[in-house]
């Protein structure tokens, strides 16, 4: 179906810098009608140590992406045409353009053998342009955020203490705005035309997390893993748009209380090849800014976040003379607030809080070492 991939990478290094560029392409015509695909990126990553205490990193990616969408089928024509697309896609020949990039610096300091800190600071940006048959979508967004981690160690009556703690914060300025689509108006094959603008929204978004992990040798072959985040988000939405009779001033804030999360964790060392651990921990996920607001525009102010526990159980180790590597959990992920999208309308989704769900499940991770020898 027309499929070209191509890959190409420099590599250079010596006592003190590292350097690693990757450029790809990919490209394809597809299997579908309105399938075309084409993408282009660009990855450079690069390590400078200053000196015996400094270390320099260095992060920068850009891609550039056109995809044609030939979204969803019936069931009769997936059985008997699969490779058309929807008929109002084809016909307004929807895609979606975008360019995005992050670039970032990081700085690590060691400032003794038991305390070392390390900075990153960067931005990101997105340029998305997305015709579709409801309507055309044109967005962008610019966000710029730092991390700053301090790890170290110390003992108490000769058993060490491991621990990290920092601060993160992220701040996105994302605008977006919707046009008529007028390919219906114009002769076949024309595609997407863009009409009279329908929307114009701008939106700041902040986060910030909190967080402190340490870990500690409590007795012989035992060591507890103890930490806690804090994590605050909050919306701001301007409404651009016009304000008339049939369009209301949609601005508005949306603020989340500030959420705890705890972690506690168990290790015992059955001996050199054998350790089980278990673990008790909290997470959330924050909602985005799309998934609460209602169709009209306006935020939902009764939404909440998912938050979980995950309760876990393991063991992992060696046996048969190390031939044989083995990591093994047994869990439960209790999430309440499910988050769940509500579709009203062809275009219109909205998010619904769906009560409590469990998952429950086993992994496990096997390894053998058929042969091992000089030969």
């Amino acid at each position: 179906f027309g499929l070209f991939k191509n890959l190409s990478q420099i590599n250079y290094g010596n006592a003190t810098n590292s350097l690693n560029v990757v450029y790809s392409n990919t490209q394809s015509d597809g299997f579908r009608e309105n399938n075309n695909y084409k993408r282009n990126a660009f990855t450079l990553n690069s390590v400078h140590k200053l000196n015996a205490k400094n270390e320099l990193s260095i992060l920068g990616t850009f891609s550039d992406l056109k995809a044609f969408i030939p979204s969803s089928l019936n069931e009769i024509n997936f059985r008997n045409n699969p490779e058309s697309a929807a008929f109002t896609w084809r016909n307004s020949r929807g895609f979606e353009d975008t360019k995005r990039g992050i670039f970032g610096i990081s700085l690590n300091h060691k400032f003794n053998e038991k305390l070392e800190q390390s900075t990153s600071v960067f931005i990101s940006f997105r340029d998305s342009y997305e015709p579709r048959p409801f309507n055309i979508l044109d967005e962008t967004v610019f966000g710029y955020g730092l991390r700053h981690r301090i790890t170290g160690n110390f003992s108490i009556n000769e058993k060490t203490i491991n621990w990290t703690s920092g601060i993160e914060f992220f701040n996105d300025n994302y605008r977006h705005q919707t046009f008529e689509n007028l390919y219906e108006d114009f002769p076949e094959g024309s595609g997407s035309v863009q009409g009279s603008a329908l929307s114009n929204f701008k939106e700041k978004r902040q986060y910030y997390n909190l967080f402190f992990e340490g870990r500690h040798q409590i007795i012989s072959k035992t060591d507890i893993v103890f930490g806690i985040n804090y994590n605050k988000t909050s919306y701001d939405l301007e409404d651009r748009f016009p304000v008339s009779n049939a369009n209301l001033d949609q601005s508005g804030s949306f603020n989340f209380k500030g959420l705890l999360s705890p972690k506690l964790g168990l290790l015992y060392r059955v001996n050199t090849a054998t350790t089980f651990y278990g673990n008790i921990s909290h997470g959330f996920s924050p909602l985005s800014l799309e998934e609460t607001l209602l169709p009209n525009g306006q935020i939902n102010t009764n939404l909440n976040p998912e938050t979980g526990w995950n309760f876990e159980i393991g063991a992992r180790g060696n046996t048969l003379n190390n031939k044989l590597q083995y990591n093994v959990s047994l869990y439960r992920l209790a999430i309440k607030n499910l988050l769940v999208a509500r579709r009203t309308a062809q275009d219109e989704f909205i998010g619904v809080n769906a009560g409590k769900t469990h998952n429950d499940g086993l992994e496990a991770e096997l390894n053998y070492t058929i042969i091992n020898s000089k030969n």
